[in-house]
């Protein structure tokens, strides 16, 4: 049993520093990007390519959250030691996912040709520019796809650090490729080209290096099954409306910003909300990686694990958003002015405002990551997708009459319903708040007891 508890907390402490270097990768790699591609560019042609770039987010969605329903399936039938059924979850999952790829890839790319040219072009790029990297950032996310059905495959097998890390390195990959090319002279067109091909490198090494770890997850003597895929078909829903819902207010708000001010003030929008979500990624450090966990000691009916790593989960994000909250609505304005070189000048109202919905958003996240890892998500799902379509609805009005704080306040609303939602959600399905405080006293009580064992003389 100890030895079982210590390869749990080993996988947990993989996953964590996985995570974190995740984590700290993201940061710095948007945190550079910004400063860069907007001194080198300019704001105009930089907010256009942020109001492009947000392709990848919707073609992402084109798997129907059949990748992230399947991972979380394997890793329930592993745990039971179900190989078999988790390998044939893993193959009908590679194949639906391959077609839908297809498919998507036909249509994007038979819009942005077949559009007349009137409707492309702007006073930043011509509409050969448009094609050209929207075509590049198709493809992109396309290969980003097959790269969700990997991670998978390494969860399932108890190699979710792994997975993470070699994500982690590709996006290390993409940022540097792409900040190097804009600062030597490059345009919209080979930034996309060079991020197409840090993608596809980057996802052949981890087909791999999944290959050599866990070589029974292959995709040889592969059979369709429609019972198979109609099963994953409900939790895949789910995903593709939690996918949908993020595409949404993510890009969404970004892309309402530019139609209801201009390309500049998009910019200055999204440079904010880049800083705050910096402190929503840090809540995800710890809930990352026991997400696998909680699959686990969920298909065991375990009800005190769940409440502990739900009490932990919490306990968590209380400590990482105070003090970034703190700094923002304290040194917001200067952070940014320094940040992006005197590119960006935000208003305090956005940052205060932005840094309320990091908090917000900081909290029922992590929550409703511990749903999706029991694929018990579609309720809360289809209330996210709904109210993020609401509020990119009332951003515009609200853009038009506050500036790009009205998009913000947009936002406020949606995260603090997906709070009440999704706690409700945990609390009447999976353990009330006397289970979690109880699970919470015991492991503080475990800890100060192996505290004074450690520094008593």
């Amino acid at each position: 049993m100890n030895g079982q508890s210590g390869r749990v907390r080993s996988r947990i402490a993989r996953g964590i520093g996985a995570n974190a270097f995740t984590h700290a990768i993201i940061a710095v790699v948007q945190l550079a990007i910004v400063p860069a591609l907007a001194s080198q560019w300019g704001l105009q042609l930089y907010g256009w390519w942020v109001l492009v770039s947000t392709i990848p987010s919707y073609v992402a969605l084109g798997d129907l959250g059949f990748a992230s329903a399947a991972g979380v399936d394997m890793t329930i039938k592993v745990a039971q030691g179900d190989r078999a059924g988790a390998l044939k979850t893993y193959q009908n999952a590679w194949i639906m996912v391959t077609i839908l790829s297809v498919a998507l890839m036909i249509v994007c790319f038979s819009i942005a040709w077949l559009l007349p040219a009137r409707y492309l072009a702007t006073s930043t790029v011509d509409a050969s520019t448009f094609r050209t990297v929207v075509t590049l950032l198709t493809a992109q996310s396309i290969v980003a796809l097959q790269g969700s059905i990997l991670l998978a495959g390494f969860r399932c097998n108890g190699m979710y650090a792994l997975g993470t890390m070699t994500q982690a390195w590709i996006m290390l990959g993409e940022g540097l490729a792409l900040i190097l090319v804009v600062t030597f002279g490059g345009g919209p067109v080979l930034a996309a080209a060079t991020l197409v091909g840090c993608r596809i490198s980057g996802v052949a090494a981890q087909f791999v290096l999944l290959s050599v770890k866990a070589p029974w997850l292959n995709l040889r003597g592969r059979r369709v099954s429609l019972a198979e895929i109609k099963r994953l078909l409900r939790p895949s829903l789910g995903i593709i409306c939690f996918s949908g819902a993020q595409a949404t207010f993510l890009q969404g708000t970004t892309i309402v910003v530019g139609a209801a001010m201009s390309p500049a003030s998009a910019a200055v929008f999204s440079s904010v909300r880049t800083l705050t979500r910096i402190g929503v990624q840090s809540t995800l450090l710890l809930n990352r990686a026991v997400a696998p966990e909680f699959s686990i000691v969920s298909a065991r009916s375990d009800r005190s694990a769940q409440a502990r790593i739900i009490g932990l989960t919490v306990l968590s994000s209380t400590l990482l958003l105070l003090p970034a909250a703190a700094a923002l609505f304290a040194l917001g304005p200067t952070l940014i002015r320094i940040w992006t070189v005197n590119t960006v000048q935000a208003p305090y109202s956005l940052i205060a405002t932005m840094t309320a919905v990091m908090m917000l958003h900081g909290f029922w996240m992590p929550l409703a990551n511990c749903l999706i890892a029991i694929n018990k998500h579609a309720k809360f799902s289809q209330v996210y997708l709904g109210s993020s379509l609401a509020a990119v609805a009332a951003a515009y009005p609200l853009t038009r009459a506050l500036d790009e704080t009205g998009a913000a306040i947009a936002l406020l609303v949606l995260d603090a319903t997906m709070l009440t939602v999704v706690s409700t959600i945990l609390l009447t399905r999976l353990c009330n708040m006397r289970e979690i405080f109880d699970a919470l006293r015991k492991d503080l009580s475990s800890l100060k007891a192996k505290l004074l064992r450690k520094f008593t003389f």
